[in-house]
């Protein structure tokens, strides 16, 4: 089994490559890959959680409910795998990165925090291995603007969380993938969109070598 995960910012364009990238690696590998999506706009419980947590963003147990759900909801995608190659949007990776991002950035961090924080831990003890992360290292003001074009209902990110959660995934995402055995590809994208046989052909140099 093999299983490749696309880590970025909100908005970096995590779901436009999905599809082309699946293409691509089955044309450079020359085996099947499923793609795994987080059903997210059809979740009316996630946009609901979300609504809340937007609503009442100095409220730390807010912010740790609509990450839990997404935790949650995040593993059970990956439960019982057959053997196959996967690529996958965002893994429990995430979780750690936006776990420590907000709770470094919250005013009054909730206690029930810091419990979520080694939840997700847990949770990684039962969770296949990820073998390769490919991290979108985009401008974080470029995910604003297609965070507004897409206008998901009830989503809204300053412009100053969209950067600080650029500089966790830039400080974490290294140390979390060396904890894990996950080889990590870094793609600076500056204010563009990935190139799927690009980054195809960096996912097979790291898979084969």
């Amino acid at each position: 089994m093999r299983i490749v995960a696309i880590e970025a910012n909100i908005g970096a364009g995590k779901s436009t490559l999905l599809e082309p990238l699946r293409a691509e690696l089955q044309l450079w590998s020359g085996e099947d890959w499923q793609l795994i999506i987080e059903p997210v706009d059809q979740d009316p419980e996630f946009h609901r959680l979300l609504k809340e947590f937007v609503a009442n963003p100095d409220d730390a147990d807010k912010r740790v409910q609509f990450q839990k759900y997404i935790t949650a909801q995040r593993q059970e995608l990956l439960r019982t795998l057959p053997d196959g190659n996967y690529l996958i949007e965002r893994s429990l990776f995430s979780d750690l990165v936006f776990s420590q991002c907000y709770f470094l950035t919250a005013e009054r961090p909730s206690a029930h925090y810091m419990d979520y924080y080694y939840d997700i831990k847990r949770r990684l003890k039962d969770y296949p291995q990820i073998d390769v992360v490919v991290y979108l290292d985009r401008d974080p003001s470029a995910c604003s603007e297609s965070i507004s074009k897409r206008a998901r209902e009830g989503e809204f990110y300053p412009l100053e969380v969209l950067e600080d959660l650029k500089r966790f995934h830039d400080a974490c995402l290294p140390q979390i993938t060396r904890e894990y055995n996950t080889k990590l590809i870094t793609v600076d994208l500056g204010k563009n969109y990935a190139i799927p046989s690009v980054i195809a052909c960096d996912v097979m140099e790291a898979i084969y070598g």
